[in-house]
Parts: C-alpha cells; sequence; structure tokens
C-alpha cells in the first residue's frame, strides 16, 4: 500500500511540475520585472509586516562576512519564515543567505519556487535515513560556506520547535568552517526578536553550551534548550 501511495505521488507531483511549469513561462518575467522595480522597497515592505504583526527587532548582525544565524525557538513555521525574510532585509544580510527549510513544505511546485528564490534549501528531518547519509549533509554545508567570501546560514536547531534535545550538527558546521555564530531568539508572547550583536565562536563545545542556554533563557521568555547527551 505504501508503495502504492508513494508511486501516485510521484506522478501526481510530476504533472503539478509541468503544469507550474508552464504557468510560470507566461507569469515568471512580468513577477521577476516587478521584483527587479521593486528591489529599494523591500526593506519598507519587510518594516510595515513588522509593525503590522506588532515584532520588533532588538540588536544588529555583527559587520562580518560570513556566519550562521541560529534561529530559536521554531514555533510558528510559516511566520518564523516570513519574519526571518523580513529580519534579512531590514538588517541587511550578506548576500547570499541560506535557510535550511524541512523537505516537506518543498513538495508543491510553487512553494519550492518561492523557497529556492529567496535561498532555502531542502533538509529532511522526519524521514529515516542511514547515518552516512545524514553526515553528508555537514560536509556539503561547510563547503557551501568556505566557497565565496560572504555567506550567511540560517538553521533552526533540530529539537528547537520542539523539547526534544538539540542537534550539535550547526555546532560542528561552524568549528570546521571556522565561520561563528549569530543568535536570535523569538520572544513570542512580547513579540521582540533579539539578535546577538557578538559572534560565537566554536573552539569548546561546553562554552558555547552554555552561552546558547544563557542567550535563550534570558530573550526567549524562558525557553531553554538542552543538548544531547556525547556519545
Amino acid at each position: 500500500m505504501k508503495k502504492i501511495k508513494k508511486f501516485i505521488l510521484k506522478w501526481v507531483r510530476l504533472a503539478l511540475v509541468v503544469i507550474w511549469k508552464i504557468v510560470w513561462f507566461f507569469i515568471g518575467p512580468p513577477i521577476n520585472f516587478l521584483w527587479f522595480l521593486t528591489e529599494s522597497f523591500h526593506k519598507s515592505l519587510a518594516q510595515w509586516w513588522l509593525e503590522h504583526t506588532k515584532w520588533t527587532i532588538v540588536g544588529d548582525i555583527p559587520k562580518i562576512d560570513k556566519f550562521i544565524l541560529i534561529l530559536a525557538p521554531h514555533r510558528q513555521a510559516g511566520g518564523d519564515v516570513i519574519r526571518g525574510l523580513a529580519m534579512k532585509e531590514i538588517l541587511g544580510f550578506p548576500e547570499p543567505t541560506y535557510t535550511l527549510i524541512k523537505l516537506e513544505v518543498f513538495w508543491l511546485p510553487p512553494a519550492e519556487h518561492f523557497l529556492r528564490w529567496v535561498g532555502g534549501l531542502p533538509v529532511d528531518r522526519f524521514h529515516a535515513l542511514p547515518y552516512e547519509e545524514r553526515e553528508t549533509a555537514v560536509p556539503a554545508l561547510k563547503k557551501l560556506l568556505m566557497n565565496g567570501r560572504r555567506r550567511v546560514l540560517v538553521i533552526t536547531p533540530a529539537g528547537s520547535r520542539t523539547e526534544r534535545p538539540w542537534e550539535r550538527n550547526f555546532m560542528r558546521i561552524a568549528r570546521e568552517a571556522n565561520i561563528p555564530l549569530v543568535l536570535a531568539a523569538f520572544n513570542y508572547e512580547t513579540r521582540v526578536a533579539t539578535i546577538s550583536e557578538e559572534p560565537l565562536y566554536v573552539t569548546n563545545d561546553e562554552f558555547v553550551e552554555q552561552k546558547i542556554m544563557e542567550f535563550y533563557g534570558k530573550y526567549a521568555n524562558g525557553y531553554q534548550p538542552v543538548f544531547k547527551e556525547k556519545k
């Protein structure tokens, strides 16, 4: 039964991809042109959206060309993505900026098109994968960050959407690429997004974990991340 369902979904998605390509052939050029014309208004639009939703940004990103931005806690999938894009426009993140987003969101072709357009990278968190396959994501992301002069990678750590312990893969990427972490805390009660202005280099895991716990405990309404026990 699972194989039949998988087969049907595969062909449904293929049909949707074909339909979307035909639709985009007609609507793509004017949308791209409007996007180019309104580029100078993107920051104003982001500010308007934050004011409309009554969110405030406190702090600023460090003036460096490369960093990994950690967003937590992750409670509102769609809202957090839009909020992150607004922060990117208002604070002026270095380009290109990439964001790890769960694979399922990319299923519909229009969603995939938009998310890849704004720098989304699909990541499979919910399907069982061999350990070796999951490990290949770390060197791939390390290579992505090390290539080029300016790079930002936005991550919501595995475990930050629930009360599960956090994975340490983002720390490993930062350490091996020698790129600092920047922390961003969402307080959903006060609607304040706080940015840590000091870059945090991963030279000692225990020290970094303590700093992360202190930051989110202070600025995320008492949210207290815990990390998986090391094997």
